[in-house]
């Protein structure tokens, strides 16, 4: 176990710490070094951890302790024992992110560090380390060498090393002493981060009514950015929830939120589902999970093209309605003869999507499709997945 600890730290922290009257010195404790600080194996270090479809996992750890005595260090003005997370991609812990950049300065870049420390400040022996923290630092990590991650990376399963620093700091802030505790592994599946963005998690699922509380089918929401806002679409049948991870866990209920749309009723929020109120229904949701609001806002979607003048006017365009089976909107249209067309929101252009089947994009092309009748479906509930449709 390596252990750290500023020894010019505590001829400080002795005076700052435990002044006291003559008369009481014989009683006064005496900062030590901590002779264990110990982070548990993690339960789950026998399985991979996918970062991004986990909010959490939980690491604990012993109490170090900083004085012969066991007196309470949050004493005589100081905040006490806080716990920093700090992760590497190998096991080294030389140089961190943070002194880096501090020595690159506001116009250079950081080079040399090996290991980052999350931002995260923990004041007991058992914490909830955020999967979207620890995966944007192997994604810091990973920039700091010659093949950084990107978009297109295959990202392969890794091996996380992990390790605590615990920390004596006075009422400014000021740290004055600290340990280090020993490094433990689990295996993760990283993903790409764009580094300029936010580091919330990537998707947020949306089991419920509408497609069995099945997480195999159900709808998933995404946060562009990483930054805690997620949006996309449900098919919106009564009741729901969300979830943090593709199955029970991490759950996002009517206590979740502190104001909904006008078709959300949130109940005695009591920790239980979450109720939609309209007419089953195609809905775009929009989840900020650090406002805690939740808009769910019910919407229709057609066909139209040269076919129908390109009209999207209600009883012009050709509504779609929701397959529960095959779990996307569907329409059959005939085509008189070679037709293009597209897909429409709401009998307006605002939204509408063309490009090609496997990847709809906002003002996407045409399609082109021949003569004949067809059986249309557009999948827009799996955010994950992207946008996408069929033509039968």
């Amino acid at each position: 176990m390596k252990q750290i600890f500023s020894l010019a730290a505590v001829a400080l922290c002795s005076v700052a710490l435990f002044s006291a009257c003559e008369t009481d010195n014989d009683s006064n404790p005496t900062l030590v070094t901590p002779s264990t600080f110990v982070v548990n194996t993690p339960e789950f270090t026998n399985q991979t951890v996918v970062l991004g479809e986990t909010e959490n996992v939980t690491l604990t750890w012993n109490q170090p302790v900083f004085t012969d005595l066991g007196a309470p260090i949050g004493a005589n003005g100081t905040s006490g024992i806080k716990y920093f997370v700090q992760v590497s991609d190998g096991d080294h812990f030389n140089k961190s992110y943070a002194a880096a950049v501090a020595e690159a300065g506001e116009e250079g870049t950081p080079a040399g560090y090996d290991f980052v420390q999350l931002d995260d400040a923990f004041t007991s022996t058992t914490a909830g380390v955020s999967c979207a923290a620890v995966n944007r630092a192997l994604n810091q990590l990973k920039a700091a060498t010659d093949a950084p991650w990107t978009e297109d990376t295959a990202i392969p399963v890794t091996t996380t090393y992990v390790r605590v620093k615990a920390v004596i700091s006075d009422a400014a802030g000021r740290e004055f002493a600290s340990a280090i505790s020993n490094t433990v592994t689990f295996t993760t599946q990283p993903s790409w981060v764009d580094l300029n963005k936010g580091g919330a998690a990537a998707y947020m699922w949306v089991p419920g009514n509408g497609n069995g509380w099945n997480h195999g089918v159900c709808p998933v929401l995404v946060s562009e950015n990483n930054d805690g806002i997620y949006v996309g679409y449900a098919y919106m049948d009564g009741e729901f929830k969300f979830t943090m991870v593709p199955e029970w866990g991490e759950e996002r209920n009517n206590a979740s939120f502190a104001s909904a749309s006008d078709c959300i009723s949130l109940g005695d929020q009591g920790g239980g589902n979450i109720s939609y109120t309209g007419e089953a229904s195609m809905c775009y949701i929009v989840v900020d999970d650090n406002t805690k609001t939740l808009s769910v806002t019910p919407c229709t979607w057609g066909v139209v093209g040269n076919f129908n003048g390109w009209s999207v006017a209600a009883g012009e365009i050709v509504a779609m309605t929701y397959n529960t089976d095959a779990h996307c909107l569907q329409a059959t249209v005939n085509f008189d003869g070679d037709a293009e067309w597209k897909f429409a929101r709401d009998n307006s252009w605002d939204v509408n999507f063309g490009g090609a089947l496997d990847a709809l994009v906002q003002d996407g092309p045409n399609f082109a499709t021949g003569a004949g009748a067809h059986t249309i479906q557009l999948f827009i509930e799996r955010a994950n997945d992207g946008f996408s449709a069929k033509v039968d």
